[in-house]
């Protein structure tokens, strides 16, 4: 099973996707990259967003696609990539943006320094049972990724990491030394390549290393 961890491919659910068209263009584009499983996790950021108006918006663009999902045979879990702030697990009903069917949730780090403050949110959630994911790794400094991965996070890497300069080597060395749980395209309609930039990266790991992900990926999702 190929499995795309975090992708925004929901149509009008945040700015992933402006239409069902352009959606379907990219559900197209899994298909032809062999991914058969994919997570969707539109944005949702706690000082902009209600919970259940944005679980209403995000699973209406769910049924928009849901037809196209069951002919290409591609699999959807819903879920959300939840920016970490100071506070989180004080907002009501956060439990609910974990990927459905898990308590799995995937976790958008700020640019800025991760202080101890954040570190302590990300311990509450933590202990409330959810499973923070750190989404994109590639894209923070090193000292930022370890301070949370320290108090037992998993790991997502997009897919981009492997073609840019600055950041391939250091991609490679996260999957080889067992870092990486996920693999995600990330994908946003102004990225149409986000999926043969999937197909190439998986390809550059090899068989073995994309079969140690996938299968990880599958148990963070229990199935």
């Amino acid at each position: 099973m190929r499995i795309d961890f975090h992708a925004h491919i929901l149509p009008h659910a945040d700015h992933g996707s402006s239409s069902v068209e352009s959606s379907v263009k990219q559900l197209e584009e899994a298909k032809k990259a062999g991914v058969d499983f994919i997570v969707a996790t539109p944005h949702f950021y706690p000082y902009k967003h209600n919970v259940d108006s944005f679980l209403h918006r995000r699973n209406r663009g769910y049924e928009k696609i849901k037809t196209k999902l069951d002919e290409l045979q591609i699999q959807c879990r819903l879920g959300a990539e939840v920016m970490l702030c100071e506070g989180l697990e004080n907002l009501e009903g956060l439990e609910k943006l974990c990927i459905d069917g898990t308590p799995v949730m995937l976790l958008e780090l700020p640019f800025r320094e991760i202080t101890p403050r954040l570190i302590t949110s990300v311990c509450n959630i933590m202990e409330m049972g959810i499973v923070p994911i750190l989404a994109h790794i590639d894209r923070y400094t090193v000292k930022n990724v370890n301070s949370v991965l320290r108090v037992g996070t998993a790991s997502q890497l997009n897919a981009e990491a492997f073609f840019r300069i600055f950041k391939r080597g250091k991609a490679i060395k996260a999957v080889k030394h067992g870092v990486i749980q996920a693999l995600g395209s990330d994908a946003h309609e102004d990225r149409m390549n986000c999926y043969s930039e999937f197909a190439r990266a998986l390809k550059k790991i090899g068989p073995e290393h994309e079969s140690r992900i996938m299968q990880s990926a599958a148990d963070l999702l229990n199935i």
